[in-house]
């Protein structure tokens, strides 16, 4: 008998001593998050290339930015987002399709992104509904769509002169991200 409980005794012991040293040699450790969404509607969006996509404006000139702050029409880009299969939670009743653009880039006034990476001094990019009527950023838009199965949706890209008399030429880099609700 006594050898049965010595012998437990140091099983306990061996094995308490490797729990006890794994614990001990922990060299790091960290956080790992995690985010989510729920969302009150369902829609595929496609353009060309997929949901994500790249609109390339054509160059203009400093004498088209002009001396003025404000939009610039010159080479605006048209940009169309074909949305289909949109149906909205049916507790939720007959609301319209919103979309929201927003940006790491949004300059204080929400009116336009600013070139924070490219070369190009004063001059950013804003999105317009016509060619010169500023959507504002972080504001959902209503786009007059209720729950139909396909339309598409066509906004602008613009030029932004953001720095008046002080722009300079060169590069403009800037990402918007785009959400769709039912509001």
């Amino acid at each position: 008998m006594f050898k049965k409980t010595l012998l437990a005794a140091m099983v306990l012991a061996t094995a308490g001593s490797a729990i006890a040293e794994t614990t001990s040699n922990d060299v790091a450790g960290g956080n790992i998050t995690f985010y989510g969404s729920v969302t009150d509607t369902t829609c595929n969006i496609t353009t060309n290339s997929g949901a994500d996509f790249t609109v390339t404006l054509d160059p203009i000139t400093t004498t088209d930015a002009g001396e003025a702050v404000g939009v610039v029409a010159k080479n605006a880009k048209p940009f169309t987002m074909k949305v289909s299969g949109c149906k909205q939670n049916a507790t939720r009743g007959d609301k319209t399709l919103k979309i929201t653009f927003g940006s790491a880039d949004i300059s204080d006034d929400e009116k336009y992104m600013v070139n924070n990476t490219g070369t190009s001094k004063g001059v950013g990019i804003t999105i317009t509904k016509d060619k010169s009527a500023i959507i504002d950023f972080n504001t959902a838009i209503d786009t007059a769509v209720t729950g139909v199965e396909e339309t598409e949706l066509k906004y602008f890209a613009n030029y932004y002169n953001y720095g008046g008399k002080e722009i300079s030429s060169g590069n403009i880099t800037t990402a918007a991200q785009y959400t769709f609700s039912y509001e």
